[in-house]
């Protein structure tokens, strides 16, 4: 009976250090998964500069107060999927947007379309001037510029029956 009971609460103890482990696990899952930039909200945005698919010259310092940078990549399944709603959010607000297009290879073609509809699009690489200024680390971001620096992380949500 004594044998029993020793193993029976030496069970329940690695039972114990099982559950606060998968706690502890579960804890660092509910913070944000990685990290979507290199800098914060205050930080001030390194000078970049780089041409639209219009030919517009755009740097750190041209973006309006408010402008949404968005970074997408058309092979990125999140951003297609978020897609839909972004492209709400850029036709159904006053928010200037600046999409920057990364890893865009030849058959981009329809997504790119899809993005100027909306506003400005800048394509480029991975680790191209913008990203590299807003460090940028992972697809899809939406970062809020005011004053040169990062006002916010996100897409605000788009008000139902603002398409009207």
């Amino acid at each position: 009976m004594t044998v029993a009971i020793g193993l029976l609460s030496a069970l329940c103890l690695f039972n114990l250090l099982l559950l606060l482990g998968v706690i502890r696990r579960l804890r660092q899952l509910s913070e944000p998964a990685q990290q979507l930039a290199r800098l914060a909200v205050g930080d001030t945005i390194d000078d970049f500069s780089a041409v639209t698919t219009r030919n517009k010259v755009v740097t750190a310092g041209s973006l309006q107060d408010g402008t949404m940078v968005a970074f997408m990549s058309p092979t990125c399944g999140p951003c297609k999927e978020i897609l839909p709603t972004y492209l709400e959010f850029a036709s159904s607000s006053e928010t200037p947007t600046l999409t920057v297009m990364l890893a865009a290879d030849a058959d981009a073609v329809e997504y790119l379309g899809r993005l100027e509809s909306v506003g400005d699009v800048a394509v480029e690489p991975v680790q191209g001037a913008i990203s590299t200024a807003f460090g940028v680390t992972s697809t899809p971001t939406f970062i809020t510029v005011v004053s040169g620096k990062i006002a916010d992380f996100g897409l605000p949500q788009v008000a139902e029956g603002a398409l009207g």
